[in-house]
């Protein structure tokens, strides 16, 4: 019986008496294609994330010191020398007159992903809870560099 009922049903389907619809042709438009997004991070966003982190810690916000802000700008700018070891920091920066540090990072996510990223890092947690009293950071499209000092304007 079951043949029978699969034979007419064949047997329609090709004489025409059940339309079977063709699968329709999708075609997609250069300008309909969907483009990514190029990301910039925002340096005042992760600033902020990272001054409300450190007050929820019970440490103090950071004072945004200019001086550790053109040298924040400087490396995030230096795309290559993006590395964990921070060659160029220290190359560079040797002589600067207080004791400085750097959390870096590359991320294609958001200042939120930024920060998990330094929070879930021994090294750069550890930066962040540093009695570090100067700090800025800098952010050049998916890279952001913060920049830490005790000694305001690098002077003693």
């Amino acid at each position: 019986m079951f043949k029978l009922i699969f034979l007419f049903i064949l047997l329609a389907a090709i004489s025409g008496f059940i339309f079977v619809p063709k699968p329709e042709r999708v075609v997609v438009h250069p300008a309909a294609t969907p483009t990514l997004k190029s990301v910039t991070l925002s340096a005042e966003k992760l600033t902020a994330l990272v001054n409300n982190w450190r007050v929820s810690q019970g440490y103090q916000s950071y004072i945004k010191n200019e001086d550790l802000c053109r040298i924040a700008e400087d490396r995030a700018d230096d795309n290559e020398d993006i590395s964990d070891d921070h060659p160029g920091l220290y190359a560079k920066y040797s002589n600067y007159p207080s004791v400085i540090s750097e959390n870096l990072i590359n991320t294609v996510g958001s200042e939120d992903t930024a920060l998990y990223g330094w929070l879930h890092s021994k090294h750069h947690l550890d930066n962040l809870k540093k009695a570090y009293s100067y700090s800025c950071i800098a952010c050049h499209g998916t890279v952001c560099i913060q920049i830490f000092s005790n000694l305001e304007n690098g002077t003693r």
